[in-house]
């Protein structure tokens, strides 16, 4: 792949991953506001139709990330980039025109489902670089997630300050601009000869429940120590000890998932 095209085209799916991260977290300062109008204005109502909505958008965000995954793998990384970034728009148009709670439920249901194009994207970077440069690509991939979280809450506040609804709309233009802008600049990465079939036990979510569940506890643990007004040198130390238990968690629990789905954790390492 030429040099200039694959720029544009990695340029693409960080745009990508910031808009699937965005996309979750723009919602978070108006989604209590946006529940009380449509529930009636009822605070207790509100507040329990927020916890579902939360759900409503994770569970099927870490349902389908497996899925997705695999089928980039089976049809290219193309079309999944593009359906999700297309996907995230519809759900923030739906947000924005959400008549009822229910409504806004499918719409946070849609955002879990086409949310979950990382593995799609991290992979395309895989394909597309050379290894010694791949190292540069996945930090800049790594920098448009964390600004996407971090941003997008930031955005949705300030865009909510004259119209509650306004954050869904203008992520909405972005997401679709982008979608476009896609279609043009984004060639597939993964030849046909080297797709691989659908093997259901590739699509396992319990691999990274388990590793999120003792990344979580670590962070947990660590975390108390500065609640607790521990000293600076035990907090230290604490905290220290959390990135290798974490890590040493994660192998194992992977290795296990692994082995659950029968498929050896050899076979997951990148070629």
């Amino acid at each position: 792949m030429p040099h200039r095209t694959r720029r544009a085209a990695l340029i693409f799916v960080a745009i990508t991953i910031f808009l699937d991260y965005s996309a979750q977290s723009i919602s978070f300062p108006v989604l209590p506001r946006l529940a009380q109008e449509l529930v009636g204005g009822d605070p207790a109502t509100a507040a329990r139709w927020v916890g579902f909505l939360e759900v409503g958008w994770a569970i099927p965000q870490f349902l389908a990330a497996p899925f997705l995954g695999m089928l980039s793998d089976r049809f290219g990384r193309r079309p999944v980039i593009l359906i999700s970034v297309f996907g995230v728009g519809a759900e923030l148009v739906m947000g924005a025109l959400a008549p009822t709670v229910g409504w806004l439920m499918a719409a946070r249901i849609l955002c879990g489902l086409t949310c979950g194009a990382q593995a799609a994207a991290m992979a395309y970077v895989a394909d597309v670089t050379p290894p010694e440069e791949r190292t540069k690509a996945y930090g800049w991939m790594t920098a448009a997630l964390w600004s996407g979280i971090i941003m997008g809450p930031a955005i949705g506040g300030l865009l909510a300050m004259n119209d509650i609804r306004a954050p869904f709309w203008a992520a909405a233009a972005v997401a679709f601009i982008g979608g476009i802008y896609g279609i043009f600049v984004l060639p597939e990465s993964l030849p046909k000869e080297k797709r691989a079939p659908i093997v259901w036990a590739k699509a396992n979510p319990w691999g990274a429940w388990t590793c999120w569940s003792s990344a979580r506890a670590c962070w947990f643990l660590g975390s108390r120590c500065c609640w607790c007004g521990w000293p600076s040198r035990p907090r230290t130390t604490c905290w220290s000890s959390t990135r290798p238990t974490a890590t040493a968690g994660a192998r194992w629990t992977s290795g296990s998932s692994a082995a659950r789905s029968r498929w050896p954790a050899s076979r997951c390492r990148p070629a």
